[in-house]
């Protein structure tokens, strides 16, 4: 029996899904992923766009992994989907039954080289040399394939009341440069502008205890038009199957943006914040000097939206206020091992 596969398959992959809807010819509820109503097309006439990935994967006849794993780490494909699905997917795109039990490894040469840079870098700034640090090059040709304008309507921002009066417009901008201090973008000293997409977002960052009061200001989107680097999921961002670039050194750029996200995310405590805002300053500073005016990441305390930082705060105004008071915190915690203290 024929079985067809959707745009779902492949994570929502932007050539994929306009290839699906190029030669779809029936519409219906996927055999792979279950996504109903949807354009479907049979999988090995997407055998093309799969071949490319024999010059990044090759049979190990020892350890490694099936080729739907690979793609899904790598590439982020078949997220939706589980993994006998997947598996089988694969097999069906190179129409090779034989891909269901075969295991593969990475060839050399597309290994994830720049992100052993970076992670030497963040050790260096760290605990070595603070001011002359060896310059990564490969953020100028990794970063701007990131490149995004993409601001809503409305932002918002947060501030801790220290009275029963919320703050008036005019303090809930960028903070005043003599007492600005260290933040996860910027250096004490250099203040930016740090806005959420959403107001639940903005009062969380702020770290705020049951009983405070905090004002939630409004900005409106600028009227001048802003480029950010989108650091919030580089792999739903860059296609590998756009023939754009040599999926080998998209791969190793890929691996170095996914954890350089990371760092701007990743939940900091505050007596260590000092330290461990050093890389992700660092690499705000190297993206406002590329040329961009700020950065999107997710944010490490909610998961209802993103963060924005913004270099230059000119053209954003704060619209309005509210106060709003926390009545409660949720907690969240998982099991924890010593292996994690030393993960990036």
């Amino acid at each position: 029996m024929t079985m067809y596969c959707c745009r779902h398959c492949f994570s929502g992959d932007p050539t994929i899904s306009w290839k699906i809807h190029q030669e779809s010819r029936r519409k219906g509820t996927c055999d792979y992923c279950g996504s109903p109503d949807e354009p479907l097309l049979e999988p090995v006439a997407l055998q093309s766009y799969f071949e490319p990935f024999g010059d990044i994967y090759e049979p190990s006849a020892a350890d490694g992994r099936v080729l739907s794993e690979w793609l899904g780490v790598d590439w982020g494909l078949f997220e939706t989907m589980p993994h006998e699905a997947s598996l089988r997917l694969v097999s069906d795109i190179f129409d090779d039954p034989g891909l269901l039990g075969r295991l593969f490894t990475v060839k050399a040469g597309a290994g994830a080289d720049l992100l052993e840079l970076w992670n030497g870098f963040r050790e260096s700034i760290k605990h070595s040399n603070r001011f002359f640090v060896d310059k990564i090059d490969q953020l100028d040709e990794a970063l701007p394939l990131l490149e995004s304008s993409d601001v809503p309507e409305r932002l918002f921002r947060a501030r801790i009341q220290t009275s029963d009066l919320a703050y008036p417009l005019s303090e809930m901008g960028a903070p005043p440069k003599d007492i600005c201090g260290n933040g996860r973008a910027n250096p004490a000293g250099i203040p930016y502008l740090y806005l959420a997409s959403h107001a639940n977002v903005a009062i969380s960052e702020v770290r705020p205890s049951p009983g405070d009061k905090v004002t939630v200001a409004t900005f409106a989107k600028p009227e001048r038009s802003l480029t950010l680097i989108d650091l919030r999921r580089p792999k739903s961002q860059l296609s590998p199957f756009s023939g754009e670039h040599p999926l080998h050194e998209l791969r190793k750029q890929l691996s170095l943006l996914e954890n350089l996200g990371r760092e701007l995310s990743a939940p900091v405590v505050p007596r260590l914040a000092q330290l461990e805002y050093l890389p992700s300053q660092y690499l705000c500073e190297q993206i406002k000097n590329i040329g961009f005016d700020g950065v999107i990441y997710n944010s490490s305390l909610s998961s209802e939206g993103w963060n924005y930082a913004i270099f230059n705060p000119s053209g954003f105004q704060a619209t309005e206020c509210r106060t709003v008071l926390i009545s409660g915190i949720t907690v969240e915690a998982k099991p924890y091992s010593n292996a994690e203290a030393s993960q990036p």
